[in-house]
């Protein structure tokens, strides 16, 4: 007996992988404590996301793809999220930084950012002089990756019905 699976859609795979970075940011949210390999985790998760799109980029249907394209391509906001993957991963980023920020700021990192200086604390500080912000709490920042993330998955499902 052969079993007939189907392949999954290009944006299917993208979803299941954006569920992954979802379940962990759910996850940090609902933590009694601060846990920093689960934050440098939530961020590697992400960085999956967007290498899926990378992969499935091409074989996504035109509308798909026009409104994923707004969120990993146009926007500056995920690709600065990746670098903070970088410094997670590789302990130091020496080509300097952001911190992206849902308001559209950002909070620049020195070239030599640690990972330990970066996750050790639930808490990004923000330099002076920006007196409405004093910190951002990480999983609010990874929330709103979440919510961007989730947005422009949501105009691409309504694309894939329309297509």
């Amino acid at each position: 007996m052969t079993h007939n699976k189907q392949t999954p859609s290009p944006l299917a795979l993208i979803i299941k992988d954006a569920r992954d970075f979802f379940d962990k940011v759910d996850c940090i949210a609902k933590a009694p404590a601060y846990n920093e390999a689960d934050c440098k985790d939530a961020y590697t998760r992400f960085y999956r996301v967007v290498n899926r799109y990378n992969d499935q980029k091409a074989e996504l249907k035109p509308g798909e793809r026009a409104a994923l394209e707004k969120f990993f391509d146009k926007d500056k906001f995920p690709r600065d999220a990746i670098s903070l993957r970088t410094i997670a991963d590789h302990r130091t980023h020496r080509t300097g930084a952001e911190v992206p920020l849902f308001t559209r700021g950002s909070i620049p990192l020195v070239a030599e950012t640690s990972a330990g200086s970066l996750f050790s604390n639930r808490c990004f500080r923000v330099p002076n002089p920006n007196p409405l912000i004093k910190e951002v709490k990480r999983v609010d920042h990874l929330d709103d990756i979440l919510k961007e993330l989730e947005r422009g998955l949501k105009k691409a499902i309504e694309a894939a019905t329309e297509d």
